[in-house]
């Protein structure tokens, strides 16, 4: 079961934000009650092992069920005990246990807090705390907000947001749209929230303007380790950051990778293979920048911050940020999308323009599925692609058109795999389908025996 949030679907009179499918893509259920307004698409929705999904959007959360009235099975609006309104848009809602919702928020224009807050969903979705980020960085008290998903470990109940400081009121260009931090929270098991004392960054610009969420990935020591993205805006180089929560209130260990002139707008995708002697995990991102056209894969010394390094997928050691994969050089090829999906690699190149959905084949291959672009303003076809990269320099499994140019659609957001309902293959095996969604066509299905809806 698929579920996807959208932004204006249905009719003006009667928009439809949330639909569900199986796996062969037909429609099991909507929001009926057009419930949901047009902030619903910047939440992914949670699908549950009992057919039931929960979404959100700036005032309300809920649980939709097949056959339930209107397809709820409960919604709560997302006010205080006394009935003010939290504030903000929720960003994905993330489970911190098995009945425990939280969710953190951005702000709206005229807004100059926004809240965290904790719901029980074992019924009706019951609101158990909320709070408020603040801080004070260079004398100045500041309220932050996040504009990614957090990450959360379940184990120890803590999340970690990527956030950085709103203006008051929220408006650009004032010093504290410039401070950033990596937060932790901890959640009791009543659900109330401590703002701990554990986080990096306060106003330095190293964790600020942050375009993806946080990966955690546990150590061999059992502790976690966070990885996200930075832009010094001041100096345009763009890091990625890898930090170690060993306890106390700062991290136990910090190592930063620059790429020159280049953002991240993708979360870093875990790669499933423990191949490297050391036993540290690895990780997938791509640094890019918002004029891509006709650059291409260059050649960078880790750690210099003069040479552009745009559009390769590259795989980073979680203990120490090391390129693994995809630097060019000791025995690490290019893992290059632009001789796989162009039909003119000398002049035409490509680059990821999605977050990266990794998968692993019952023999241990490793594959990336993402969508690539030749930019934004090309009148160039946009793909979805899939790119085994167990091959050092990768190989192309398949590719689908999906638009003429990116001006018509495009793929940004994530691509969980579904298995269809009906069908099996000649031996009786599962028969999956790559799902995602793209802003202007709705939901793709892809797969064997299947169309592109």
């Amino acid at each position: 079961m698929v579920a996807c949030t959208f932004s204006g679907g249905g009719t003006s009179t009667a928009p439809i934000n949330l639909r569900v499918y199986d796996g062969d893509g037909n429609e099991l259920f909507n929001d009926a009650s057009s419930l949901l307004d047009s902030f619903a698409w910047g939440s992914a929705p949670i699908v549950f092992n009992n057919g039931t999904v929960l979404a959100v959007d700036d005032n309300y959360i809920a649980i939709f069920k097949a056959g339930a009235t209107n397809n709820i099975l409960g919604k709560q609006r997302l006010v205080n005990a006394a009935g003010k309104r939290l504030g903000g848009i929720p960003i994905s809602p993330v489970m911190v246990n098995d009945h425990i919702v939280l969710l953190a928020t951005i702000c709206k224009a005229n807004e100059t807090a926004c809240p965290v807050s904790t719901w029980d969903i074992s019924g009706t979705p019951t609101l158990l705390d909320y709070a408020f980020v603040t801080a004070t960085v260079k004398g100045s008290t500041v309220a932050f907000e996040t504009a990614n998903t957090p990450t959360v470990d379940q184990q120890n109940s803590r999340v970690y947001l990527v956030m950085s400081g709103v203006c008051p009121p929220k408006q650009g260009g004032c010093a504290q749209a410039g401070y950033g931090r990596l937060q932790a929270l901890d959640i009791d098991v009543t659900g109330h929230i401590t703002i701990s004392a554990w986080h990096y960054g306060d106003g330095d610009n190293l964790a600020s303007d942050a375009e993806s969420s946080p990966l955690l990935i546990k150590n061999n020591s059992n502790q976690n380790q966070i990885f996200f993205d930075a832009h010094d805006s001041i100096n345009s180089v763009g890091y990625f950051i890898g930090v170690t929560d060993g306890g106390g209130i700062t991290p136990s260990a910090v190592w930063q990778q620059p790429f020159n002139k280049s953002r991240f707008v993708a979360a870093a995708a875990r790669d499933l293979r423990s191949d490297l002697q050391d036993g540290s995990g690895t990780f997938w991102i791509f640094p890019t920048d918002t004029s891509i056209t006709n650059q291409n894969c260059t050649t960078l010394t880790p750690g210099d911050t003069t040479t552009p390094y745009f559009n390769c997928l590259i795989r980073l050691r979680a203990s120490d940020g090391k390129i693994v994969q995809g630097d060019g050089k000791n025995n690490q090829p290019w893992v290059d999308l632009t001789p796989m999906v162009s039909g003119d690699p000398v002049n035409l190149h490509y680059a990821p323009s999605s977050t990266i959905n990794v998968s692993k084949s019952s023999s241990g291959d490793v594959a990336l599925t993402l969508g690539a672009f030749n930019g934004f303003g090309s009148r160039r076809p946009v793909y979805v692609t899939s790119i085994d990269v167990t091959p050092p320099q990768g190989q192309l499994l398949w590719k689908v058109a999906i638009a003429a140019n990116p001006s018509i659609d495009w793929a940004a957001g994530q691509f969980p795999i579904a298995v269809s309902p009906t069908k099996t293959s000649a031996s009786g095996s599962p028969v999956y389908r790559t799902v995602f969604s793209t802003f202007n066509s709705g939901p793709f299905f892809i797969g064997p025996n299947t169309p592109v809806f």
